[in-house]
């Protein structure tokens, strides 16, 4: 199966003739040694947006250990159960990081015999390339969300983990009868963390996602304890939240006095279907 890109510039469809992908009045991007293409406009400066090297590298040390792999573990039962059968079908996730859900969602879904090309985009250079140095099954690109540089009606899935959301855009290219699937932290979420940083912690809000052009199928919540053995995983984990650029430093230097902590890990998923091309009004529970 075949993903269109377009041209960030003049969104013309793009093709690729040798290492880059050029449109037909001549914008053209080069794909890099790691395989990823930059199509965000601005392209010299992009670095300098999303995640920073520091924090990819706290999430990546952190996603290593399996804690957060019920993520994976349930984003592989939802799409295992909404996919045709012995058909292939294509996923964006858009505001991918580096790469950890897209890789081992890949993996899993092809374990459950499932053809699956996945696609992830990102603002972030420094994210993105290193996801397309570990996960060489996937197609990666720089961009924004704002501004998918995808063609339209190109995807059965869309993700967006702990991600912005941008309506139009992922409505534009979802095919129809496509699912855009959210996952966002729980009420609670590392509340035990928050507990021993913040003299008032305070519960995340809900998911307030209310689309006019999706209609929502199902939502739930996933909860557990997880163990964080080591200072430098407890770290790892703070570090690779936005909690950590809203934290002045006499509250973030409490964190050198633990040596291991028990939080917890709370998610929630919420599923929506497109119903046509211009918004629908029909509700499916599955």
């Amino acid at each position: 199966m075949i993903i269109t890109y377009i041209c960030p510039k003049c969104c013309r469809n793009l093709f690729k003739t040798g290492n880059q992908l050029k449109c037909p009045v001549g914008h053209s991007y080069d794909i890099s040694s790691e395989g990823y293409v930059n199509l965000l406009l601005g392209n010299k400066r992009s670095g300098l947006h999303g995640d920073t090297k520091e924090m990819i590298r706290s999430r990546r040390r952190f996603l290593q250990l399996g804690l957060y792999f019920p993520i994976v573990d349930n984003l592989t039962r939802l799409i295992s159960g909404l996919a045709v059968p012995r058909s292939a079908f294509s996923l964006l996730d858009a505001g991918c990081g580096e790469g950890y859900y897209a890789g081992n969602l890949k993996s899993a879904l092809t374990l459950n015999g499932l053809n699956c090309d996945i696609y992830g985009t990102d603002v972030s250079k420094d994210a993105v390339k290193s996801a397309a140095k570990q996960y060489k099954d996937i197609d990666f690109s720089v961009s924004s969300v704002n501004k998918l540089p995808f063609a339209d009606l190109q995807f059965d899935f869309l993700l967006s983990l702990f991600a912005p959301l941008a309506e139009q855009e992922f409505f534009r290219v979802l095919k129809k009868g496509g699912y855009l699937i959210t996952v966002s932290p729980g009420a609670r979420h590392l509340w035990t963390l928050k507990e021993q940083i913040y003299d008032h912690p305070k519960e995340n809000p809900p998911p307030s996602f209310k689309s006019s052009l999706f209609i929502e199928s199902s939502r739930y919540s996933v909860s557990y304890n997880i163990f964080l053995p080591e200072n430098s995983i407890i770290r790892d984990l703070f570090d690779m939240t936005p909690y950590r650029y809203n934290t002045s430093e006499s509250d973030y230097k409490r964190l050198s006095k633990l040596d291991s902590l028990t939080t917890e890990a709370s998610f929630e998923f919420c599923i929506f279907k497109k119903y046509s091309d211009t918004g629908g009004n029909y509700v499916e529970i599955y």
